[in-house]
């Protein structure tokens, strides 16, 4: 599995201010307090607020690279929102989900998109699955 999560997560964080900000609608988005809902099952609450924005649905690739260039595509247009909610104490960050196969190796990222990682101003965290 391959895949790219922009999160904002907080505790008084109201997703449809956020959606009204960024312009664009989550793939996700939730209160601090609202059910945890899966497929599956329902669990605790939320402890935070959340506004998710994934790859999953926009993008088939295997590609890590591929999903990056969507998200950013996204996001680019959003820079000053981005850091003005960073700057307000919103927690952010671009999640990159990798499953590693067999014979090793990873995904590499271009220096372009790094730096249009870095004009966002925000952390980004590997969940690497092996």
């Amino acid at each position: 599995m391959i895949g790219a999560i922009f999160c904002i997560y907080g505790d008084d964080l109201d997703p449809e201010a956020i959606t009204r900000e960024l312009v664009i609608n989550p793939s996700e988005s939730f209160r601090r307090g609202s059910p945890i809902v899966t497929r599956r099952r329902t669990y605790g609450d939320h402890p935070t607020g959340g506004w998710l924005l994934r790859t999953q649905d926009a993008v088939r690739s295997t590609d890590l690279e591929v999903h990056l260039a969507w998200l950013l595509s996204q996001l680019r247009p959003q820079t000053g929102v981005i850091r003005k909610l960073a700057a307000e104490g919103l927690d952010i960050a671009l999640i990159c989900l990798i499953s590693g196969g067999p014979g090793g190796g990873g995904p590499t990222i271009s220096a372009n998109t790094l730096a249009d990682i870095t004009r966002l101003g925000i952390p980004v965290d590997l969940d690497v699955y092996c």
